[in-house]
C-alpha cells in the first residue's frame, strides 16, 4: 500500500521534488524505520516523502543537485541522523511530528513538541498563523522565542484523505549566522556610506578651501606688492637723499644726524625686507638662483657689512675659508650671503667684548657634489639651553627685553634656517651661557674646478721673511695660513715687546705686519720706535679697525680689517715693489662729473613720486647727466615715440599705463633687441614680478631704494649695450 501511495503521487505531481522524495520514501519502508516515528496514516506518510525531496533539492552540492541517484540506505541514515530539520504541523499550526534535527534547532526536546503551537516557538506568531491560514506554499523568515537565533521556513500544504491540505510539511535552516553575517555588511556598508559621504564634504570643503586659499594668496601677493611699494617709494627718497648729502660739505654735527638717518633708513629698509622674505617662502613663491660666483668673496662681503658695526664695539672681525673648500660653487650668492649675515649680524649685537669668526669648510664631497658646512663664531652672551629651540621659530626671541635691548622681528633666524634648508641643508646652534654661541649650517652644491694656482701667482713675495705683530690667536692662524701659502716665512709676535725684543737680538726681516692694537703698546707707537732705532724689519704694513686711517713715521702703508687674503698679498707686493711701477699700477680714477663726457647718454624718467624725481635727477646730475622726465605711462610711451633715448629709467607702478605696458608696446613696435636699453626701476618684491619685467621686454632691474653705485653700474651697461646694438646697425 505504501508503495501504492507513492506512486499515487508521483501520478498526480509529477515533479522532481516528488521523485526525489519518493526515494526517501522507499528508503523507510525497505529498513523499517518509518514505524518509529508513529506516522499511521497516507497524508503523513506522503509529506515525509515530499519534504525529503525538498530538502534534497535545495542543496547546493553535487550530492543534491543527484538526489535520485542516493540509496535508500543513505537517505534513511540522513533522517535519522539529525541533519534533517523537518516537522509536520495541522493547518492550525500545532506540530504533529518533527524530527529530532528540528527539536535541536528550535531547543526543545521532541517529545514536547508533540502538539505545541508551532507560533509559540517564534515571535511572528501572527504572520505564521496567516500564512498556516492560506492552505498555500509559503516562505517565512522567523526568530525563536527567547533565544538569540532566526530561521528559514519552507512550507509545502500537503493533502488529506479527502483531497484538502489536512497539514504542512516545513523544512527548517538555521540562517542565524548568515543574518548575522548580513547584518555585519550592512553595517559596514552604511558606515561605507557614511565615511564616503564624509569624505564627499571633506573634498568639497577642501576644495572650496583650495579656491579660497588661490584667491586669498593672490590677495596676500597683491597686498604685499602695495606695502612694499608704498614703503619702499618715500624709504628711496630718504636714503637716496643721504646718499647725496654724503658728498656735500656737512658740519659735524650734520655729519652725526646724517648718520643717524642713514643707519635708521637702513634699519627699517632691514625689516622691511625680512617681513617680505618670510611671506615669500611661506607662500612658496620664493625661488633661488642658480648661479656660479666666488664663495671667499661673499664671505668677504658679509664680514665688511657689519665690521663697522663689529669695530665700533672693538671686537675682532674674522673670516676662515678652509683647505678643500672650491673656489667658485653654484648657488644663490645673494640668499648664502644674507644667511652668513644675518648670523653674523646677531653675533655682533650681542657680543660686548672678544671675537666674530665665519668659517667655511667641507663636510662632504664626492666628484664635484659637496656639502659646504658654515659657522659663525662669537665670545657674547651665550645662549640657554631651554631656549635654543625658540630661536628658529618665526617672531620668537629670547625673552620681551632682547627686543627692547636689541631691536629685531625675530624673523631672520627663521627666515635663515628656512634658506639653508631650501638650499639643501639644515641649521643649529651650540651655545653655553657666557661662553658664547657658534651657529652651524650646511648647503648643498657643485664646485666648479679651476687650474691649481689661478687664483694667485705672488714671486715678490716668495721666501721673504715676515714679522707679524698680533695678539689674537684666529687672526695668527689666519696670517701663518695665507703668507705659508704664497710661500712666505713667517714668524709670531704676540706683543709689541716680544717684537723688539726679537728685532733688538739681531732678527732680520724683509717686512713686518702689524696689528694697531696691541695689549702693551700702539701699533704706530711700536713702529715709530723701530724706525728710530734702525731695527731691520723691512717695510711695515699695519691693520687697524678704523677706515681712514693714513701712514705714519715707520708706518709704510695701513689696511682696513678684517683681514682677506687678496688685499693683503696686493700690500705686501706693493711695498716690496719699486716705487715707479707702484705708482703705474694705482693710476688715479676719473672724476665722476666726467661720466656723461666718456658715456653720453639721452635718458627719460618714468616716475610719478616728486621726490623720487628730485632723488633720481640729484644722482644724475653727479654723473653729469640731465634726464627728461614724464610722471604716468602714457606720457612714457609718447616721450619715446617722439624722440631717441638710449636709456629709460622705468617706474613699473605708473599711473594711466603701467610700466610693463609702455615696453610691450614699444618693444612691439621696434622689436626686442632695439634701443631704448630700459631699466626697471621699482619696489617689487617678488621674483616673479622680475620674470614679468624681463618677459614684458625690460632689460636690467634696480630695487628701491635705489643706491647711487647701483644706478652707476646699471648706466654703464646701458651705455655698452646701446653701443652694441646700434654698432650692429639695429638702432633708430
Amino acid at each position: 500500500m505504501l508503495f501504492f501511495a507513492a506512486s499515487l503521487i508521483s501520478a498526480i505531481l509529477p515533479h522532481p521534488i516528488i521523485v526525489s522524495g519518493l526515494a526517501t520514501l522507499r528508503g523507510f519502508v525497505s529498513i523499517g524505520q518509518w514505524a518509529n516515528h508513529g506516522v499511521g496514516n497516507f497524508g503523513l506518510l506522503a509529506a515525509a516523502s515530499l519534504l525529503v525531496g525538498m530538502w534534497l533539492s535545495r542543496r547546493k552540492t553535487p550530492r543534491a543537485s543527484r538526489a535520485d541517484s542516493l540509496g535508500p540506505e543513505a537517505l534513511a541514515a540522513l533522517a535519522k541522523s539529525g541533519q534533517l530539520a523537518v516537522a509536520v504541523t495541522e493547518t492550525d499550526g500545532r506540530l504533529h511530528w518533527a524530527s529530532s534535527g528540528f527539536a535541536a534547532m528550535v531547543g526543545v526536546a521532541a517529545r514536547e513538541l508533540a502538539g505545541k503551537p508551532l507560533e509559540e516557538l517564534v515571535t511572528e506568531s501572527a504572520e505564521l498563523r496567516r500564512y498556516l491560514g492560506s492552505h498555500q506554499a509559503f516562505t517565512v523568515s522567523v526568530s525563536l522565542v527567547g533565544q538569540d537565533r532566526q530561521l528559514y521556513l519552507e512550507a509545502q500544504p500537503v493533502p488529506g484523505a479527502d483531497g484538502a491540505a489536512g497539514s504542512y510539511v516545513i523544512l527548517a535552516h538555521d540562517v542565524t549566522a548568515q543574518r548575522k553575517s548580513e547584518e555585519e555588511v550592512r553595517r559596514a556598508y552604511a558606515s561605507l556610506e557614511d565615511l564616503n559621504n564624509q569624505l564627499e564634504t571633506a573634498i568639497a570643503r577642501a576644495n572650496g578651501l583650495a579656491v579660497e586659499a588661490a584667491v586669498g594668496d593672490q590677495a596676500k601677493s597683491a597686498f604685499l606688492a602695495t606695502m612694499s611699494h608704498e614703503i619702499r617709494t618715500p624709504l628711496n627718497g630718504v636714503i637716496g637723499m643721504t646718499h647725496i648729502l654724503e658728498n656735500s660739505p656737512l658740519n659735524d654735527e650734520q655729519r652725526e644726524c646724517l648718520r643717524t638717518i642713514k643707519v635708521s633708513g637702513a634699519a627699517v629698509l632691514a625689516v622691511i625686507n625680512d617681513i617680505l622674505d618670510y611671506s615669500k617662502i611661506e607662500s612658496g613663491r620664493f625661488d633661488l638662483e642658480k648661479i656660479e660666483f666666488d664663495l671667499a668673496s661673499c664671505l668677504e662681503e658679509a664680514a665688511d657689512l657689519v665690521a663697522q658695526r663689529a669695530f665700533a664695539k672693538k671686537l675682532e672681525l674674522a673670516f676662515v675659508v678652509q683647505d678643500g673648500v672650491p673656489e667658485i660653487i653654484v648657488g644663490d650668492q645673494i640668499r648664502l650671503r644674507q644667511i652668513l649675515l644675518n648670523l653674523a649680524g646677531n653675533a655682533v649685537k650681542f657680543t660686548s667684548r672678544g671675537e666674530i669668526v665665519l668659517e667655511a669648510k667641507v663636510e662632504q664631497r664626492q666628484g664635484d657634489r659637496c656639502t659646504l658646512l658654515f659657522s659663525v663664531r662669537d665670545t657674547g652672551v651665550g645662549i640657554p639651553k631651554e631656549k635654543q629651540e625658540l630661536l628658529f621659530q618665526t617672531y620668537a626671541q629670547m625673552d620681551a627685553s632682547t627686543a627692547r635691548i636689541h631691536g629685531g622681528t625675530g624673523l631672520g633666524l627663521s627666515i635663515s634656517k628656512k634658506l639653508a634648508e631650501m638650499m639643501g641643508g639644515r641649521m643649529w646652534v651650540e651655545s653655553d651661557v657666557g661662553q658664547g654661541s657658534t651657529f652651524f649650517f650646511t648647503i648643498e652644491t657643485t664646485a666648479i674646478e679651476l687650474e691649481k694656482g689661478a687664483r694667485y701667482s705672488p714671486p715678490e713675495v716668495a721666501g721673504k721673511r715676515l714679522l707679524v705683530v698680533e695678539s689674537n690667536a684666529t687672526n695668527q692662524a689666519l696670517l701663518r695660513q695665507y703668507t705659508s701659502a704664497w710661500g712666505m716665512q713667517p714668524t709670531l709676535a704676540g706683543t709689541a715687546a716680544e717684537a723688539l725684543s726679537l728685532l733688538r737680538a739681531g732678527e732680520s726681516f724683509d717686512l713686518t705686519l702689524f696689528a694697531e692694537d696691541l695689549p702693551d703698546a700702539d701699533g704706530f707707537t711700536c713702529a715709530q720706535m723701530m724706525a728710530e732705532e734702525k731695527l731691520r724689519c723691512g717695510p711695515v704694513v699695519l691693520y687697524s679697525r678704523l677706515s681712514g686711517r693714513t701712514k705714519g713715521p715707520g708706518v709704510d702703508l695701513v689696511l682696513q680689517k678684517p683681514i682677506k687674503p687678496e688685499p693683503l698679498l696686493r700690500a705686501l707686493r706693493q711695498v716690496l715693489l719699486p716705487a715707479p711701477a707702484v705708482a703705474h699700477a694705482f693710476p688715479k680714477g676719473p672724476n665722476l662729473a666726467d661720466t656723461a663726457v666718456r658715456m653720453p647718454l639721452r635718458i627719460l624718467m618714468a616716475e610719478g613720486n616728486d621726490v623720487n624725481q628730485k632723488v633720481a635727477q640729484m644722482m644724475l646730475a653727479r654723473l653729469g647727466y640731465q634726464a627728461d622726465i614724464v610722471t604716468n605711462g602714457a606720457e612714457a610711451l609718447a616721450a619715446m615715440r617722439q624722440t631717441p633715448y638710449d636709456v629709460v629709467l622705468m617706474e613699473t607702478q605708473l599711473a594711466v599705463m603701467d610700466g610693463l605696458e609702455v615696453t610691450s608696446k614699444i618693444r612691439a613696435e621696434r622689436g626686442p633687441r632695439c634701443p631704448p636699453w630700459i631699466v626697471a626701476v621699482t619696489t617689487a618684491a617678488f621674483t616673479s614680478e622680475r620674470s614679468a619685467a624681463f618677459a614684458a621686454g625690460l632689460n636690467d632691474f634696480l630695487t628701491k631704494p635705489v643706491i647711487f653705485d647701483q644706478l652707476q653700474q646699471a648706466l654703464v651697461r646701458g651705455f655698452h649695450e646701446v653701443q652694441a646694438t646700434r654698432a650692429a646697425g639695429k638702432g633708430r
